[in-house]
């Protein structure tokens, strides 16, 4: 099955805008906040651009990146269509913060590929399920390389419905790496 037919059978969940103020709000003081440049891969909607130029204004170049034909959302600088891990977009650009929602599925080449697309020291936040910290298999082979800086379990669960209703079965966290970081996560949770 290609990423298109998976993306168009169950992988659209848009997050919820209150999601995204609440994240960028937290991770405020970690980002260097004089012109950086955001990827969105994945955007969607644009929830997660608008939020982060509703915050930050014209502190940012937001690029945007969704595998659907859709038109380009508002609050995003620069757009593309096409296959995120498949393709290179934006003339080969590498970002200061990679924000999204990633399709489950497909997670983990989602923050593979975005983390080899950060600047030094740069910032890649994602809403995963919780469960994505578990495995042996992610413990031996994936977690050393990508080790993150903040696991933040979400003190309630997202609706991705227009009804608001939520999954009572799967807790979700945001995760936030940064380049390079070498040392032990910390665990936090996020009111919101």
């Amino acid at each position: 099955m290609t990423a298109q037919e998976q993306y168009n059978n169950s992988e659209f969940f848009p997050t919820p805008y209150e999601l995204c103020v609440a994240t960028l709000e937290k991770w405020s003081t970690e980002l260097q906040l004089d012109t950086v440049s955001v990827l969105d891969p994945g955007a969607g909607d644009g929830t997660w651009g608008k939020a982060f130029r509703e915050l930050y204004g014209p502190y940012a170049d937001i690029y945007g990146l969704d595998i659907r034909d859709i038109e380009k959302p508002e609050r995003y600088d620069y757009w593309e269509r096409g296959d995120y891990l498949k393709d290179e977009f934006f003339g080969g650009q590498k970002f200061d913060l990679i924000m999204g929602n990633p399709p489950y599925s497909l997670v983990r080449e989602f923050i593979e590929k975005s983390y080899s697309l950060l600047n030094p020291d740069g910032y890649l936040v994602f809403l995963t399920r919780l469960a994505f910290l578990e495995g042996q298999d992610r413990y031996r082979t994936f977690w050393p390389h990508y080790t993150p800086k903040y696991v933040y379990v979400l003190s309630k669960r997202p609706s991705f419905t227009q009804d608001g209703r939520t999954d009572t079965k799967t807790a979700y966290s945001m995760i936030m790496w940064q380049k390079d970081y070498e040392g032990e996560p910390t665990l936090r949770w996020l009111m919101w």
